[in-house]
């Protein structure tokens, strides 16, 4: 399954979305150097007496006219960010005819492989066994194979809890940092205390909840045994209508509150449903400007 992430065919398709998002872009990632350089930047960061010679271009004319002041207008100039990538490798995700673990790595490889071509760097880790199963920084174009390389050794590995993986992510040396986390979103802690991790650290979160079709409705009808994947644990169990409906209430539920939880964090958030092709989704996401700003 994994080693399609190499076939000539999967690259092209790579390729092809590196194109697309440097179009979307219009030609460099919005965001990508943020500095504490001053003068010719993106954000707001106070004001400053005018100086004879200062670029009247970034006068503050409001403040003019209301104060009779001239005032300048400092912004910070753009630094450099760098990407970790967790891919959730949980035995919750080796399911569907779509197969979510196999979706989830494609949509790694695509955001790191794009990741390469304007960002300061691209780490990947898996959850659960995140510190075994993470990378030093990948940097630049050239390392490209490398990091599909690591990629394709990613598969189903248990059950762990997110909140230790996510902490266990290195910070940084220079700039700041965006999460992006492919995942399905169960835990047996609640998928919020891991999050909470992401928010202590002050840094951005692109939160992608991968959703198979066989999970929104069963479809499976009178007595059935049900195993949990992860733990093992069995039930025996009658799926009449309205147990049928229960669960789509309950499965409902859980969509709504990670959603919730990530809009109220102002992380990136997108549900991504496995029948559709992931090249379609990654540009989904990219026009919608979870990664550009």
């Amino acid at each position: 399954m994994p080693e399609t992430l190499l076939d000539p065919s999967f690259l092209k398709r790579l390729e092809y979305l590196d194109f697309v998002a440097k179009k979307i872009a219009g030609g460099e990632f919005r965001g990508e150097r943020r500095s504490a350089s001053r003068g010719h930047a993106l954000e707001f960061r106070e004001h400053r007496t005018y100086a004879p010679g200062d670029d009247i271009r970034y006068m503050d004319w409001n403040v003019y006219l209301r104060l009779d002041e001239l005032q300048l207008k400092e912004f910070e100039a753009e630094q450099r960010i760098n990407i970790a990538v967790v891919v959730d490798v949980s035995d919750s995700m080796d399911f569907g005819d779509h197969n979510k673990l196999r979706y989830a790595l494609r949509m790694a490889a695509a955001l790191g492989y794009i990741g390469l071509s304007h960002f300061e760097s691209v780490s990947l880790a898996a959850h659960p066994n995140g510190s075994s199963r993470r990378t030093p920084p990948f940097r630049g174009r050239p390392q490209r194979k490398s990091l599909l390389q690591h990629l394709a050794s990613f598969g189903p590995s248990g059950r762990g809890r997110l909140a230790e993986t996510l902490q266990g992510l290195p910070r940084p040396r220079r700039g700041s940092l965006l999460v992006a986390l492919i995942s399905d979103f169960y835990d047996e802690e609640g998928f919020e205390k891991g999050l909470e991790s992401i928010r202590g650290r002050r840094a951005r979160g692109l939160m992608i909840h991968l959703v198979d079709p066989k999970e929104m409705d069963p479809g499976a009808s009178g007595t059935v045994r049900l195993a949990d994947r992860e733990t093992g644990a069995e039930r025996v169990l009658a799926l009449d209508e309205e147990v049928r409906r229960r669960y789509r209430r309950e499965f409902d539920l859980h969509l709504a509150r990670v959603e919730r939880y990530c809009l109220d964090a102002e992380f990136g958030f997108a549900r991504v449903e496995t029948s559709i092709p992931f090249d379609a989704s990654v540009l989904s996401i990219l026009r919608r400007g979870r990664i550009l700003r």
